[in-house]
């Protein structure tokens, strides 16, 4: 079994954060939001934001193919981002989620970075 977790110093590994984030009620994500990863096998699995969700919306790329981003929602808001081998695409959600930016805002987000990305990628 490959799998590796970011150890955080003073903080314990990342998978803490995961465990505290899936088990903890928050009202409002923090001003950055929480954020973990980890390798399983050969895809790399990052979260940003809470779990709890109303809806998850598939953004970027394709789960068939292992490479996507998808949006958390909750009410009004964007509230968490997963991806799967979208490293440069998760960050710019992170941020989109620190400003508690609204469902609708970040689908626009989403839609332009999407219009703007090469045909290849």
């Amino acid at each position: 079994m490959c799998r590796r977790a970011r150890w955080i110093p003073g903080r314990g590994p990342s998978w803490w954060g995961s465990a505290r984030s899936a088990t903890t009620r928050l009202s409002s994500p923090p001003a950055r939001g929480p954020a973990n990863w980890s390798y399983w096998y050969d895809s790399r699995i990052q979260f940003v934001g809470v779990p709890q969700a109303d809806e998850i919306r598939v953004v970027w790329g394709s789960v068939d193919e292992h490479r996507f981003v998808a949006l958390y929602r909750q009410g009004d808001r964007v509230t968490g981002a997963l991806a799967v081998n979208g490293q440069r695409e998760i960050m710019k959600y992170r941020m989109q989620i620190g400003r508690r930016t609204s469902w609708e805002e970040a689908l626009e987000f989403a839609a332009k970075r999407n219009a703007a990305a090469p045909a290849s990628a």
